[in-house]
């Protein structure tokens, strides 16, 4: 279910409806705000195909990351092979006659010889074709890639709207208010918890454990960390995910601090420049996880901020 940014898909409708649908566009956001949502919905519209059969037409080529064969991981970027793969699809007619659809997911993730590539795409566009890119950030991208794409915005959604979402998807209201509120505006976060029980009891345990960090001795915060890294046999690939979303979870936490401090509430001893501070630090942690970087090294090293 798509829940929020109505203004963007009244404008998609209105282009739809008119015929007046563009050759490049760009949708920005922060993880689970519904930018893959919201495209897998107009593309369906587009399509005329429901969400959920997708993937078995055609016209539909959805290009993200690949898996490395030999690691098991996802590459680091999107290679120059995939991005001249879309011009190869691009290439031959709508096999039904209704337009093809591309949608590049973490463009921001492109190289460089494959960004190059893309911009040939766009610089002579396809008849009836739509190219839609996602990314978190689109000053990642070429400018040259930007300047020939459309840009919309996807902000955070109301948590009223959120809870409204859940509602008709079956939530009563008390669970649906309660995961609106920490679903930080974003739908598809909303979606994961309402439909998966340990995501939410995940919250509320490592926001405790957040608050028992705070100001406590560097061995009691050692201490209180042991259960998160597992055993040396836990699948690394879970373990680095939850970690992942352990940093997530602290870092919003941060920001909710920052949040009240600002308004005169203060949540603790931090001045606003700490917080700031810790709140970049959180960011560079969730860059290098990524990395080839121990991730318990790197998790203490966060924590010594605090």
């Amino acid at each position: 279910m798509l829940i929020g940014h109505d203004k963007i898909v009244q404008f998609f409708a209105t282009a739809i409806k008119n015929g007046t649908l563009g050759h490049a566009y760009c949708l920005v956001g922060s993880n689970q705000v519904g930018k893959r949502k919201l495209v897998n919905f107009l593309a369906s519209q587009i399509l005329n195909t429901p969400e959920e059969r997708l993937a078995t037409n055609p016209d539909y080529y959805y290009l993200e990351r690949e898996t490395d064969e030999k690691t098991g991981k996802l590459k680091k970027e999107i290679s120059v092979k995939q991005s001249r793969s879309i011009r190869e699809r691009l290439q031959n007619s709508s096999w039904l006659g209704g337009g093809q659809i591309v949608i590049i997911d973490e463009a921001e993730l492109i190289n460089d010889e494959a960004a190059n590539a893309l911009l040939k795409i766009l610089e002579e566009p396809p008849k009836k074709a739509a190219i839609f890119l996602l990314t978190i950030d689109d000053q990642l991208l070429l400018p040259t890639i930007r300047s020939r794409c459309q840009t919309f915005y996807l902000g955070l959604v109301p948590d009223a709207q959120i809870a409204a979402g859940l509602m008709t998807m079956g939530a009563d209201q008390e669970i649906a208010d309660d995961i609106a509120k920490i679903s930080w505006g974003r739908p598809g976060r909303a979606v994961e918890m309402f439909l998966d029980a340990d995501k939410r009891n995940e919250y509320y345990i490592e926001t405790q454990r957040l608050r028992n960090l705070v100001n406590a001795p560097f061995h009691a915060k050692l201490a209180a960390l042991e259960d998160l890294f597992g055993k040396k046999d836990d699948d690394p690939m879970q373990k680095r995910d939850r970690w992942k979303s352990v940093l997530d979870i602290w870092q919003m936490q941060w920001r909710n601090f920052l949040l009240k401090n600002q308004a005169g509430e203060a949540a603790n001893n931090f001045s606003t420049a700490q917080i700031v501070e810790i709140i970049d630090r959180f960011k560079i942690a969730q860059k290098l996880m990524g990395e080839n970087i121990n991730p318990r090294l790197l998790i203490e090293e966060t924590i010594l901020k605090f």
